[in-house]
């Protein structure tokens, strides 16, 4: 990671856990050459679990990972950026674990009866 890139996370103020998406914009306007993109993060947490979050970064021209958030998390193991068709999901389904759209925690209306069913 380029210098003026590490000095600029270095000076971020408090915890920066939530802030990817506001803090990688913030980052590209500091440095134009950068991309912002959206994806997943694979992280390991506190008692070393891995999982998969959304996340945004940025890129360099070289598609480097320069992540102005990345000490939120305890370990990253990888980041995998999300195809333009699947940029605008909202989130996983609480009933089937599918990703979706939408403003729900439930994917669809079958879901939501069948986990309505299960939680009865």
């Amino acid at each position: 990671m380029k210098q003026q890139y590490a000095e600029w996370i270095t000076n971020l103020d408090g915890d920066q856990s939530g802030k990817c998406q506001i803090r990688s914009r913030q980052m590209r306007l500091a440095f134009p050459e950068l991309t912002v993109v959206r994806g997943v993060v694979r992280v390991r947490g506190p008692f070393g679990t891995l999982h998969t979050t959304p996340h945004w970064w940025c890129e360099d021209e070289l598609v480097m990972v320069v992540d102005p958030t990345a000490t939120q998390f305890i370990e990253v193991i990888g980041y995998n950026t999300l195809s333009r068709d699947l940029a605008d999901i909202i989130g996983k389904c609480a009933n089937c674990g599918e990703y979706f759209t939408g403003p729900s925690i439930i994917c669809s209306q079958t879901c939501r009866t069948e986990l309505m069913e299960y939680l009865k």
